[in-house]
């Protein structure tokens, strides 16, 4: 590097001492051929006579030719220094370039939050009047009845714990706990701040419970979200059967109504009754436009599914019901304080829910869409296991159903006549079939993903109905089942799943401990830059030599 630096400072030798030379053996080489010029020089010597003359042009073409190399060799040399040099100066500049991409980055970034800022003042600023109307009546009721509910409660705990037996008393102090941070909640001049705040609090008391274990903390700072969905569905969930799914971390409700799909391991940060309104009002959206444009053939197969996965960072709730399409011209309105689609006779229709819900969604810094759901084609292969006839085993029977769309909704044809030559029909709302000997178990899979349900039957006589189970989507199919100990009757209905999915997106509370990939990257590259522009008192001696 130091010979480098010498060669560019300094300019390059031209080879005229070898010129020198050369001329020096060519005028020698001329007075030796010539005795009258000796004679004129008076430089009569043997050293004119043969062969010096020859040596010495030979000496003089042989100087000038090794210091021409020589010069080749350091020009050489000086165009490689200045060909690094070059890739140096280049390397700088890109890195200079990205610099000022990333600052420009950030730049865009602040004027983003600033008009986030300024267009969150601007509605805070343009309420509604009903919302101010139903805000001042909250305040007015928390404001007066301080004293009421810290009567109640002390009553509430004093019942509990003279009968520590009754549930009732545990119940009634969650539903009164729910109705002041509802109204404490209604009362908060920014709702997402306001929810912000608490969990910021909640995740200084969660790191400190992982440094501390023993440490006592004012309140639990976590908890966990299947609860609070549960607790939202709980009015609804007359009858409901629980059991666990295939995955071990999944539990399943259902009912008439619902079906439910939990993972119980979704941790989350601050106040569990903020989520148990958010899902309240997700699940009253979904009930109430659930069923508006059901058929009467497919109305008793509907639910609505709420679906509750998690991944690495967040949690993911699914709320979907069989309602009408949200046209696009009003896909962010439904969010909007004061709007709504329902009539002024109809009840619950302020434009409340979804905007609490938009409010809670950015308390928590998460993320809430909508996703209009379609019928899509697919095509099934059923393989029917039917009881053998005396001493012989049971046979297997295998038939594939293709599920067509028309006109939006859904239809089916037995592929297995039509691969059979047989006078295959139109497409049907269900396929039938009917054995004269009875089914004892029965696997649907979907030619799309491959994935098998398989439904086993007992021997006892048993009519039910089972729908798809499944947690990405809702059902797509019914099976009606009716088998007893001699004949058994099978109907594959394909179901309608036109409707509206809203998803929620939220952090999981131990999310901000993990390092994005991305931050990282951004780390590695500011170590990178910082160690190519550290001062020369900094470099390592090598680097200085």
């Amino acid at each position: 590097m130091a010979t480098d630096k010498t060669l560019t400072r300094s300019f390059l030798r031209t080879p005229w001492l070898g010129a020198i030379a050369l001329l020096g053996a060519a005028l020698f080489t001329m007075i030796a051929a010539r005795p009258e010029w000796q004679q004129a020089l008076k430089l009569e010597s043997d050293l004119f006579t043969p062969p010096y003359p020859e040596i010495a042009l030979c000496a003089g073409l042989i100087c000038w030719l090794v210091d021409l190399l020589w010069f080749q060799y350091q020009r050489r040399r000086a165009n490689n220094a200045q060909a690094n040099l070059a890739t140096q100066l280049d390397h700088i500049k890109q890195s200079k370039r990205q610099l000022q991409q990333k600052a420009q980055r950030h730049s865009n970034q602040t004027e983003k939050l600033k008009a986030f800022i300024g267009d969150k003042l601007l509605e805070y600023i343009e309420y509604d009047e009903k919302y101010l109307h139903f805000k001042g009546i909250a305040a007015e009721v928390r404001h007066n009845g301080v004293i009421s509910y810290d009567k109640i409660q002390q009553a509430l705990r004093a019942g509990q714990r003279m009968n520590p037996q009754h549930s009732g008393f545990e119940q009634a102090l969650i539903s009164l706990s729910y109705l002041w941070d509802l109204l404490d909640l209604s009362t908060a001049d920014n709702m997402a701040l306001h929810i912000n705040n608490h969990i910021c609090d909640c995740e200084e008391y969660f790191y400190q419970q992982q440094l501390e274990p023993d440490h006592k903390l004012p309140f639990v700072p976590t908890f966990f979200a299947h609860q609070a969905i549960y607790r939202a569905l709980e009015p609804s969930l007359q009858g409901a059967a629980s059991e666990l799914s295939d995955t071990p971390d999944i539990i399943r409700l259902g009912n008439s109504q619902f079906q439910c799909y939990l993972d119980h391991q979704c941790q989350l940060l601050g106040n569990e009754n903020h989520i148990v309104l958010a899902a309240e009002n997700l699940i009253k959206n979904a009930l109430y436009f659930h069923g508006q444009q059901s058929t009467a053939a497919h109305a008793q197969h509907q639910r609505v599914v709420i679906s509750l996965t998690k991944n690495t960072q967040a949690i993911q709730l699914s709320v979907y019901n069989h309602g009408p399409h949200i046209p696009d011209s009003k896909a962010q309105q439904i969010y909007q304080l004061g709007f709504t689609t329902r009539t002024e006779d109809q009840i619950h229709g302020k434009g409340l829910g979804l905007y609490f819900v938009k409010q809670i969604v950015a308390g928590y810094e998460g993320q809430i869409s909508h996703r209009n759901v379609v019928n899509q084609p697919e095509s099934y292969s059923l393989r029917l296991e039917l009881q053998g006839q005396g001493f012989e085993g049971n046979e297997i029977q295998t038939e594939v159903v293709d599920v067509q769309v028309r006109d939006g909704k859904p239809s089916c044809i037995n592929k297995t006549l039509v691969a059979n030559d047989c006078d295959a029909e139109q497409p049907l709302d269900c396929l039938q079939w009917a054995f004269r000997r009875p089914l004892r178990s029965i696997e649907i899979t979907a030619h799309s993903n491959g994935k098998t349900h398989t439904i086993n039957l007992s021997g006892a006589e048993s009519t039910f109905v089972k729908l798809e189970p499944s947690l990405r989507h809702p059902p797509r199919w019914a099976l009606s089942i009716a088998s007893d100990q001699q004949n058994a009757t099978l109907s594959f209905i394909p179901l309608d799943v036109t409707g509206v999915e809203f998803l929620v997106q939220l952090p999981l509370a131990n999310a901000q401990q993990d390092t994005s990939p991305e931050e990282q990257q951004d780390d590695a590259y500011i170590e990178t830059i910082a160690d190519r522009f550290k001062p020369f008192d900094q470099l390592p001696r090598d680097s200085k030599a």
